[in-house]
């Protein structure tokens, strides 16, 4: 039970992470177009939202979840 309670923290975790309103979907490598041009007009503000848009998949979470940390500990190191 301990693991399942962890892997829900987790999870509420992701979904509260904010997206960076300059990050920009069509420089990620590996994120269709189609997910790109959706996530760029409809601008999702948090990971929960990403993930609730039509045709998103497991990877593309995991790549845009990446790239928010990348964006983040850049802009730290700045």
């Amino acid at each position: 039970m301990d693991r399942q309670a962890d892997e829900v923290r987790a999870l509420q975790s992701l979904e509260a992470q904010r997206v960076p309103v300059a990050l920009r979907f069509d420089t990620l490598s590996g994120l269709s177009t189609e997910l790109s041009g959706k996530l760029r007009d409809q601008r999702p503000a948090t990971m929960a939202q990403v993930a609730r848009i039509e045709g998103m998949t497991p990877a593309a979470l995991i790549l845009i979840s990446h790239a928010i940390r990348r964006s983040m500990s850049g802009s730290a190191r700045a």
